[in-house]
């Protein structure tokens, strides 16, 4: 019976310790000069950080909003270059910023999870959050709500430099609260450095996702991050830029250990000791705690960031630094702080085949934090999925914004962007790019299983395509395609699909439309009307599994088909005249 007692007592305790891990933090007020980037100037004021307008209507263009994290010792004004030229250049709105003070109690040796009582590890300071296409995540934050500290300002706790752990919880909870406000079912994660191993620690731990165990993220993009660690910041030098280098942060990011030689827990497994076998850094420095996963335990046997698996149902894309001339360690190359091995997620998930982009410069010094403010690069690794089985979804009946780009693998072939979208009920949808800024840009149709191919359209150098069809309810895709140059970027196309449930003529403005088939959905008879085409040799009536089961050379002005004893469903009606063949789509009802 005490057995008994004491483990409920324990399984008790456990529970009360997840709940305070696990709770919804909640936002801590802060005064409103917080808000602000940097210490008053000679007239008393402070640089104004990017906020989100609350005033303004906002219609969100992206499928996914874009959540950016920034990397070690910095924050949120890294993405500001881009961010800002992506506002002017394609009209994105602005959503806000999570400000995270990740080490609120100001104890540098204990480390948590918790949020925001006296000895809890995280807060969050409210902000604007409204729907936007991009937010920030950011962790410079001091434990009054500062933004973007100074060394004497009051509660400077180098909170940018902590665990990266507690950076995939903070993840975590701006997901959830960017799902709440967009209404979309899943983000983009983009991290600078060190902010896609956060973004990581937020995919990889399944305890970190959403209440219903799901991420809700599409796609994962990194710029510069040490996928493989770095050691850039070793032999005690950190400090001529600003780095601590007994910080958790720091201690995460190691690839090795500059004493021990040990590889880096946090990256590739092992346990929390700080002896002269384990993670032992520097001769006479040691860390201020080993605690890797932050749970207030040490001496456990840690299972690295790296031996985790990541699922090939997420996108990736990463972007690597490389430039002539930069110091990079261990001899390699690199972008003068992370080598070009370790930036490359393939290097450690072969299987995942990630898009990989080389940004050259022919420059000789460090280039690492350039990367964030590079568009052209940053646009490639955006790009829309280019497989049908993680096609961003949409909404039908509302506007979106996609861009065309170049590939990595082949640089001036064919972008494919693939978007998922429900057909509410028999009958007819409606496809229209607008905006368009491509030469031989291309839409098509696919059916939910992706078997067979609808309608394309292609219509070279016109501003709008449009395809229109009817449809069975159910699932369908939309592929946007076209041959992308180094500035395919630049421009975005407009898109939007709309669904009709008593539209029965199709039209596509080219010469289909001189054919008119009706009623369409057809229950008894299906009239098909070619008079105001050239003449019609044959027609043939498809299934969509290809099976022609009714073919005709009997044509008349109106050619009618007894369609009675067809199965309901979706069928291809084939027409040849003058050696062409036009296609078209008629459904089957009762």
């Amino acid at each position: 019976m005490r057995g008994l007692l004491v483990t409920f007592i324990i399984l008790f305790l456990g529970h009360l310790l997840l709940a305070q891990q696990t709770a919804r933090p909640v936002a801590l007020q802060r005064p409103s000069d917080y808000e602000y980037l940097s210490a008053p100037d000679s007239s008393g004021n402070r640089k104004p950080l990017k906020v989100a307008l609350v005033n303004r209507l906002q219609e969100l263009k992206l499928p996914y909003p874009i959540i950016f994290v920034h990397g070690l010792n910095s924050n949120s004004t890294t993405w500001d270059s881009t961010t800002n030229w992506m506002e002017a250049q394609y009209g994105l709105s602005f959503g806000g910023r999570f400000d995270f003070c990740l080490n609120y109690d100001a104890d540098y040796y204990v480390a948590n999870k918790n949020f925001n009582d006296s000895n809890a590890d995280m807060a969050l300071f409210v902000s604007n959050i409204v729907a936007g296409d991009y937010y920030y995540v950011n962790f410079d934050v001091s434990t009054e709500g500062l933004v973007s500290p100074g060394y004497w300002d009051n509660g400077f706790v180098r909170s940018n430099q902590s665990a990266i752990a507690k950076q995939g919880v903070a993840v975590k909870w701006a997901v959830e609260r960017v799902l709440q406000e967009t209404g979309r079912d899943k983000v983009i994660l983009m991290g600078h450095s060190m902010g896609g191993l956060a973004s990581r620690e937020y995919l990889q731990n399944p305890e970190n996702w959403q209440a219903d165990g799901r991420t809700h993220v599409a796609k994962l993009v990194t710029t510069g991050t040490p996928h493989g660690g770095s050691n850039s910041t070793a032999y005690n030098l950190g400090f001529l830029v600003g780095l601590d280098e007994e910080t958790e942060a720091v201690r995460d990011l190691r690839r090795s250990y500059y004493y021990s030689e040990d590889s880096g827990v946090f990256l590739y497994g092992g346990r929390e000791e700080m002896t002269d076998s384990t993670m032992d850094d520097n001769l006479g420095v040691d860390f201020y705690n080993v605690d890797v996963n932050c749970d207030g335990v040490t001496g456990q046997d840690i299972v690295g960031l790296n031996e985790k698996s990541l699922h090939k149902d997420w996108d990736f894309a990463g972007i690597v630094g490389n430039c002539d001339g930069c110091w990079a360690e261990d001899g390699g190359v690199g972008d003068g702080v992370v080598n070009t091995y370790c930036a490359n997620l393939n290097n450690f998930y072969p299987e995942l085949n990630a898009e990989t982009f080389y940004y050259n410069a022919p420059a000789y010094a460090e280039i690492h934090t350039v990367l964030p403010g590079l568009n052209s690069e940053n646009m490639l690794g955006l790009d829309e999925p280019d497989k049908f089985e993680l096609a961003y979804k949409i909404e039908v009946n509302k506007n979106y914004t996609g861009f065309i780009t170049m590939q990595a693998v082949e640089p001036l072939g064919y972008d494919y962007d693939y978007f998922k979208f429900t057909m509410p009920y028999t009958g007819t949808v409606t496809i229209t790019l607008n905006n368009i800024q491509h030469p031989e840009l291309t839409i098509a149709l696919f059916d939910s299983v992706f078997t067979s191919p609808g309608f394309v359209v292609q219509e070279f150098g016109n501003a709008q395509l449009t395809l229109s069809e009817p449809l069975m309810r159910g699932d369908y895709f939309l592929r946007v395609s076209a041959i992308a140059g180094p500035e395919s970027y630049l421009g975005s196309y407009d898109f939007i699909v709309e669904t009709n449930p008593l539209s029965s003529v199709s039209h596509t403005g080219n010469k289909r439309d001189a054919i008119h088939i009706y009623p369409n959905p057809a229950t008894w008879e299906l009239s098909i009307d070619t008079k105001d085409v050239s003449k019609i040799s044959e027609i043939e009536v498809i299934t969509s599994l290809g099976e022609v089961i009714y073919k005709t050379s009997e044509i008349e002005t109106i050619t009618r088909i007894n369609v009675a004893d067809f199965p309901e469903g979706m069928y291809i009606l084939k027409l040849v005249s003058d050696n062409n063949v036009i296609s078209k789509k008629f459904i089957r009802s009762e």
